[in-house]
């Protein structure tokens, strides 16, 4: 369902007045057509739902989010039986006393889960929201495109091994076409990640970190036994409800010629991030990981960068690169190296975009004093 500031969408719903009983409702009315959705409560989508799917009302669960929200309410909106504000709030509410502005995804997972797949005690409401989550996975090619989106609903004490395992099963076709093969090794990265996660007896790579603040976190070096309420330390968070903001990013690993010299240091990784202000809206796409050798030139990076990300030469000629020192700025020229002994090694670029001829001309006019 999707609702405006005046109530206004789209729902699989018919006209006519409501009756006692929503099922009874949906067995008459059920129709596809546009429908206000001001007409619709809570009630009676759980109710078409339940009778659609053969599921009783008392085992589904209705959640929601905004599409680009990172942390929208947490609260659900429909489980065992009841809305979230007691047992009449699925009677008094419609879908659009709650869907003011932007697109909602509702989500409808089947509940309770059984208690025997848990450690601890299921009664506990915060255990439950951490242990059953959507998860929304983005898989990249070497060209760093996106190929395809897989949403999987995942239980949290499972482990990175069986969630990989679990994408590899779900690759289509058409993502192979694309460039994605799922039998090379993977590692999957966390884009949206503000924190640090320390576990003892485990191996965490932080690769760098943005001025900005956004950063790249590999997790697949944390032991495949942890679960993944331990790893994603992010999307397992309460409020943090929107896999679609919240989500893993699966790439091809390095090979194993390169994964040795990365650990007999040979070679670092080094990130490369399209860090130009937050209002230049011409972005060239996701931060990405080359491998560099000791002394090796910018201009020999440059030309890697070029052939990985598949850019003509003219288009190529719009990036300039540079390194970021606390606060200063400094750009690179092409025999230029960058600190081998650094903690983290990040190549930013940004986009060489002129001022449009209107924004030139206001500039070059005299000054006048009046």
């Amino acid at each position: 369902f999707e609702g405006g500031g005046g109530g206004g969408g789209f729902g699989a719903f018919g006209g006519g007045q409501a009756s006692a009983d929503p099922k009874q409702r949906f067995l008459r009315h059920w129709t596809l057509q546009p429908m206000d959705i001001r007409q619709i409560r809570l009630l009676d989508l759980v109710a078409w739902v339940s009778y659609q799917t053969k599921i009783p009302s008392s085992r589904l669960q209705v959640t929601c989010s905004p599409l680009t929200a990172q942390e929208p309410f947490s609260a659900y909106l429909w489980r065992n039986g009841r809305g979230n504000r007691g047992e009449s709030d699925g009677m008094k509410h419609t879908l659009a006393d709650m869907y003011r502005h932007d697109p909602i995804v509702v989500q409808m997972s089947i509940m309770p889960i059984p208690r025997v797949l848990f450690e601890r005690d299921f009664a506990v409401e915060e255990e439950s929201h951490l242990r059953h989550r959507l998860i929304c996975v983005r898989l990249f090619n070497d060209a760093v495109e996106v190929v395809g989106c897989i949403a999987i609903r995942i239980w949290m004490w499972l482990s990175m091994a069986d969630l990989l395992k679990e994408v590899k099963r779900r690759v289509t076709p058409e993502m192979i076409a694309r460039g994605f093969d799922p039998s090379r090794p993977l590692r999957v990265y966390q884009p949206k990640d503000t924190g640090t996660l320390t576990l003892p007896g485990s191996v965490m790579t932080k690769v760098a970190e943005h001025p900005l603040g956004t950063n790249m976190q590999e997790i697949t070096d944390i032991d495949d036994g942890q679960p993944l309420s331990h790893v994603l330390n992010c999307i397992a968070k309460p409020g943090r409800d929107n896999p679609f903001y919240w989500h893993l990013r699966v790439e091809h690993a390095d090979d194993p010629d390169t994964a040795e010299r990365l650990v007999k240091e040979e070679l670092k990784h080094v990130m490369v991030v399209h860090a130009s202000p937050r209002e230049n809206n011409r972005a060239f796409g996701h931060q990405f990981l080359i491998t560099m050798e000791r002394d090796e030139r910018v201009g020999s990076l440059k030309q890697r960068i070029q052939r990985k990300v598949k850019l003509s030469d003219k288009e190529f000629a719009k990036w300039r690169f540079y390194k970021w020192d606390l606060i200063h700025k400094s750009f690179l020229r092409d025999d230029d190296t960058l600190d081998w002994n650094a903690k983290a090694l990040m190549l930013l670029a940004e986009h060489d975009n002129p001022n449009s001829r209107t924004h030139q001309a206001r500039r070059d006019r005299p000054l006048r004093i009046r």
